[in-house]
């Protein structure tokens, strides 16, 4: 991007100042006269309020201004837009120009759609060029396409490059991978470091390495702090946790079975509950699934198994029973949680339960692969509710 003065400077300012203040028709009004005038800046912003109000037409003669002038912000704005719109093939040749000029956000922005066509290799190389023009994004990035890929070592390197260039997601990431290595105290710094960020992750993670170690009280603490940060999750750990500790289990049965699943990497909450995280083949996905044990009558014990797939507000649940009810293996629940301020953070959930006497604890594959069909429709509904992987 040219380093010339921009001209109408001063009505970008000037936009800038009635932006801050509200008046978004002042500030677009200024913008225009930058546009003007000749100022990538004006097109640029001018562009980015006419999107925001639904004038797509004029968002994006706005960035196709911006481009002509040498801006390549203005061309991954236009490749958002045109995205946005549907037009995959234009949004990708917009990303393409910013990425030919040696613009990071080029890179970036053309990895993701590239990733999200399927392109691994295209996305990689994407991402490592921008992370080789120093973008904190783009390192961490490349690091999550490596670790998907199993180069733990160069995913380890890249998420070291995001951490030093400020991306908060970085240290929860470190974190992972040394608590995947062995390397505890070294898991440990970093989900601190993560957790003294306010990040949700780091705080979550640290709960879960400290429950293992016995640490239960500063666990708790580290997973109360997941929740007010609104961590998918967390909210039921810490109810867990804060349940005065039942009394012990007398049910053989459930006491194979929750050695069964601890020796398969389920974290034990107390006698009766457990979580498990489940990996989802090679999607790089993950699912998270709690068990529990409850004794109804003196003779019907049932295992209850529920995973969270949307924060409850986000979406309709209307909506989810209606186009999903019919397909799913359990049934749709409500676990509920709230933040320190009260609010309902409660979460969706799918569930199923099974009486105890319907399950073979010398039969892990059946056991276990219960659990993965559950993870696994639970995971679906939150890909299409929730568009990414939180829970």
């Amino acid at each position: 991007m040219s380093n010339a003065p921009d001209p109408g400077a001063h009505h970008v300012q000037q936009g800038l100042t009635l932006e801050e203040q509200g008046n978004n028709a002042g500030a677009e009004a200024a913008y225009a006269l930058a546009d003007q005038a000749g100022s990538r800046d004006g097109a640029l912003f001018l562009g980015v309020l006419l999107k925001r109000r639904g004038d797509f037409d004029g968002a994006r003669a706005a960035y196709a201004r911006g481009e002509e002038r040498g801006d390549p912000r203005a061309s991954c704005n236009l490749g958002i837009l045109l995205e946005d719109l549907g037009d995959i093939e234009g949004a990708k040749a917009a990303y393409r120009r910013a990425d030919s000029v040696g613009f990071p956000g080029g890179a970036y922005t053309l990895g993701q759609l590239l990733y999200a066509q399927g392109d691994l290799d295209g996305a990689l190389n994407a991402m490592r060029r921008a992370d080789e023009l120093g973008d904190a994004d783009g390192a961490f990035n490349l690091g999550v396409l490596l670790k998907e890929r199993g180069d733990a070592n160069g995913a380890y390197a890249a998420f070291v490059r995001a951490d030093e260039r400020g991306h908060p997601d970085a240290p929860t990431a470190i974190g992972r991978l040394l608590r995947d290595r062995g390397d505890q105290a070294g898991a440990e710094a970093a989900l601190r470091r993560a957790d003294a960020q306010g990040d949700g992750a780091g705080a979550f993670e640290l709960g879960a390495l400290l429950y293992d170690r016995g640490d239960q009280a500063n666990a708790l603490a580290a997973f109360e702090r997941a929740d007010q940060r609104g961590y998918p999750g967390a909210a039921d750990i810490v109810q867990q946790l804060r349940l005065p500790a039942p009394s012990a289990p007398t049910s053989p049965a459930w006491h194979a079975i929750r050695s069964l699943l601890e020796s398969s990497g389920a974290q034990r909450l107390n006698d009766t509950a457990l979580s498990l995280e489940i990996s989802r083949g090679n999607t790089g996905r993950t699912q998270r699934t709690w068990i529990s044990y409850e004794v109804i009558a003196p003779d019907y014990e049932i295992v209850k198994l529920h995973s969270p797939f949307a924060r409850v507000g986000t979406v309709s649940a209307e909506e989810v029973i209606r186009e999903s009810g019919q397909l799913l293996i359990g049934s749709i629940g409500y676990n509920p949680a709230s933040d320190a301020s009260g609010n309902d953070i409660g979460f969706l959930t799918l569930g199923s339960s099974i009486p105890l006497a319907m399950l073979d604890p010398q039969d892990a594959g059946s056991i276990l692969m219960y659990l993965a069909v559950l993870a696994g429709a639970a995971d679906q509904l939150e890909e299409r509710w929730s568009g990414g992987d939180l829970y």
